[in-house]
């Protein structure tokens, strides 16, 4: 059952592409390790996308692989080198936002930039997990590169079409840089764990900032 703040998200990204469905083994799996609002969120909507698919509810089950893989070398000034990252969104353009039990939103991984964003600020409530979504805008999920200061995913849509629940859009090249620019005639879908696999393997450890 949805709630005020995720009401507040479907008016700005509306529910547009359906995604695999929340399972049992989810619920029992997250139940007290990550906020209820969360897990209802799933249980109505399971791990679709929104706003034409620029951004997606994230299956952390599906994704536990990747997870490790992107998150490998980031170290967390207030939690360490081990600390738990469940991803809860991620984005047309790949940028993955992270939950650790007991902190709140604790990572953002943007692989087309090559960063990882910290959040130093623990916030673990349910109340910061419902923020997210209620400051959720199309704006916010879009990427937005030398030139294109109001976003690109509306080109990108109607050039590639519309996105599955396991893909991501890129450029050649993949990474680009603030000072770089982008042609939006290379744009592609591309599927997206391997994607990410690629993109992790040529940056290696991400240049990390904290906010």
């Amino acid at each position: 059952m949805t709630d005020e703040h995720f009401e507040l998200f479907l008016r700005d990204v509306p529910l547009t592409t359906a995604g695999p469905a929340c399972t049992q083994q989810h619920l029992d799996t997250y139940r007290g390790v990550l906020p209820n609002p969360l897990l209802s969120y799933w249980q109505e909507y399971g791990f679709s996308g929104f706003g034409d698919g620029i951004v997606w509810l994230t299956d952390p089950l599906e994704w536990q692989a990747t997870t490790t893989l992107i998150t490998a070398g980031i170290t967390h000034r207030p939690l360490g080198t081990d600390a738990t990252y469940i991803p809860i969104l991620r984005t047309a353009f790949g940028e993955v936002w992270f939950w650790t039990p007991g902190f709140g939103k604790s990572l953002v991984v943007a692989p087309v930039n090559a960063t990882a964003v910290c959040t130093g600020l623990s916030r673990p409530n349910d109340l910061s997990l419902q923020s997210i979504f209620a400051m959720g805008s199309p704006s916010r999920y879009d990427f937005k590169p030398l030139g294109f200061p109001d976003g690109v995913f509306t080109r990108v849509l109607a050039q590639c079409g519309k996105l599955d629940f396991d893909q991501v859009y890129h450029f050649n090249p993949s990474v680009i840089h603030d000072e770089d620019s982008v042609d939006i005639g290379t744009a592609e879908v591309a599927d997206i764990h391997p994607w990410l696999a690629e993109v992790k393997d040529s940056v290696g450890e991400w240049p990390t900032a904290y906010i």
